[in-house]
This record gives structure tokens, sequence and C-alpha cells, in this order.
């Protein structure tokens, strides 16, 4: 990736798909945790490392959520698939819309959410990230409840 830090990158992706809540619940209870990863994507990651890895409530810990993350990208954000370097832009809508996001229309305006945060750290990359508006979200100790 060019001189974005990946870091930088997962902690404003982070601070997009849950507010920075890594007990949240998304899409009517199908993604979980701070990156709100699907089933589908932990399976993916699981056929990628070549082992049962994961199971989607390890979505719920950041640690597994960010190296869920960083696999699937590295897998489908290549040079060999993409036809050129990756960008920030291409890890962030293949995160949000799978193998071929980065391609994908309705991945833009994700992509738009999290630059614009990333913006809003290269002004004051010194003070704490900035909040975003809490969503409607349910969190994991409320899902039940719906």
């Amino acid at each position: 990736m060019n001189s974005l830090s990946i870091m930088t990158l997962i902690q404003a992706l982070i601070l997009v798909e849950s507010n920075n809540n890594d007990r949240a619940v998304g899409d009517d209870g199908l993604a979980y945790g701070c990156l709100q990863i699907h089933k589908i994507y932990v399976e993916d990651v699981n056929r990628i490392l070549g082992e049962d890895r994961y199971v989607h409530v390890d979505a719920f810990n950041r640690h597994d959520s960010i190296d869920m993350f960083i696999t699937y990208t590295s897998h489908y954000a290549t040079y060999t698939r993409l036809g050129r370097e990756p960008t920030p832009e291409d890890f962030v809508r293949i995160h949000n819309g799978g193998p071929n996001g980065w391609k994908k229309p309705a991945t833009k305006k994700h992509w738009n959410k999290v630059k614009d945060t990333l913006d809003d750290y290269a002004k004051r990359p010194f003070s704490n990230p900035p909040q975003r508006k809490t969503s409607t979200r349910l969190t994991s100790s409320n899902a039940a409840k719906k």
C-alpha cells in the first residue's frame, strides 16, 4: 500500500463500520464486530488460510477481525487481480463488496465515508480520532431482543 499505513486505514474503516464498537451487530444481525464481518467472509478467510481458524463470533474480537481483514484483502487486492498496484480504496471496497468489490459502483459510497475519515485524520494527526454520529445498529448484547 502506498504512503498510507494499513493500520491507519483499518482505524478509519473501524470508525466507519462500527463507530469503534467491537460488539456491534449490523445488517439485520448478519455483520459482527468492529469491522462488520459477515459469515461468508469468515468462511472465505478460512478457505484462504487452508484451515478452520475462525468462526463468525470471532469477529467480535478486534485482533481477529483485523487479522481476517488483512488475510482477505491481501488475498484479493493484488497486482495480479487488479492489473495495477492496489490502493487503499481497493482494500476498502473489496472488504465492503467482496472479491470484486473494487469495481462495484455500490461500494464507492462506503469508500467515500472512509476517505472522509482519513481526511479528518490528516487534518488532526495527533488528536483522538473523531467519533461518528451514533448509528441505530444493534449491539451483540441486545441483538437477541430483536
